[in-house]
C-alpha cells in the first residue's frame, strides 16, 4: 500500500477522489488473469494467452470483479528506499489501466514512471533499478516481481541476459503445461523494448 501522503500526492490527477480507494492488492498475484491483462501486447494474443491460460473474455471477468469491488488494488514491492507500486486504477466508461510508480522513502511523494491506459507514456525504468527492486523487494516472488516491473522498463542499454531472465519468470508465472518455446516471443519485447501501449489490449478497468 501507499502510505497516506504518497495516496494523496498520487491521487491529485484525479477529481474526487479518496486515498480509501485504494486497497491491498496482493490477491492479484494468485490470479492467471492479472498476468494475463498485464503482459498483453508483448505478443501475439494467442502466445500470451497460451502462457497465462486464458483470453480475453477471461481479462474482462477479472476487470468486472475489481469494479464491483469499487476499490484500486494496489501491488507495492516493498524494496526499502526508493520502493515501487503498481496501481490498478479504474474509472467513468470504463476508463481506467496500470499506473506504476517510483515511491522515494520517507519524501510522501511518488514519481509517476509509466502508464498502461488509454493515453499511456512512459516507460522510464532502468535496467540496474529494475534488478535492484527484484532484489531487494519482498512482494510475492522473484519472478513475480521481475514481470510486475517489466511494462515500465525502458533502457535501450538493458543486457542481453535480461532475456532469459524474462522467459524464464514468463514460464515461472505461467501455465506449467505451456510450451517453454511460447516464452521466447514475447520475452525480447517484455525486457529489451518499451511497452507497445498503442498495442496493448485493455487492463483492468481500462
Amino acid at each position: 500500500m501507499l502510505d497516506h501522503p504518497q495516496a494523496e500526492d498520487y491521487l491529485r490527477r484525479y477529481e474526487d477522489v479518496s486515498p480509501d480507494i485504494l486497497a491491498d492488492g496482493t490477491w492479484l498475484l494468485q490470479r492467471r488473469t492479472f498476468w494475463l491483462s498485464l503482459m498483453a501486447g508483448y505478443a501475439d494474443p494467442e502466445l500470451v494467452g497460451a502462457l497465462f491460460d486464458g483470453d480475453d473474455d477471461d481479462a474482462d471477468e477479472l476487470d468486472e470483479l475489481i469494479r464491483q469491488s469499487g476499490r484500486w488494488p494496489v501491488l507495492r514491492l516493498g524494496a526499502g528506499q526508493a520502493d515501487f507500486a503498481v496501481v490498478c486504477w479504474h474509472g467513468y466508461d470504463y476508463e481506467g489501466g496500470y499506473d506504476f510508480l517510483v515511491l522515494p522513502d520517507g519524501s510522501g511523494r511518488r514519481i509517476s514512471v509509466a502508464a498502461r491506459e488509454g493515453h499511456g507514456y512512459g516507460p522510464g525504468l532502468s535496467w540496474p533499478e529494475a534488478e535492484r527492486l527484484v532484489s531487494r523487494g519482498r512482494l510475492g516472488t522473484r519472478a513475480q516481481r521481475l514481470l510486475l516491473l517489466l511494462p515500465a522498463l525502458g533502457d535501450a542499454n538493458t543486457p542481453k541476459e535480461a532475456v532469459g531472465l524474462a522467459a524464464a519468470a514468463l514460464l515461472t508465472v505461467g501455465s506449467q503445461a505451456c510450451d517453454p518455446a511460447v516464452a521466447d516471443e514475447p520475452a525480447p519485447a517484455a525486457a529489451r523494448t518499451p511497452c507497445p501501449l498503442d498495442m496493448a489490449r485493455r487492463g483492468p478497468g481500462v
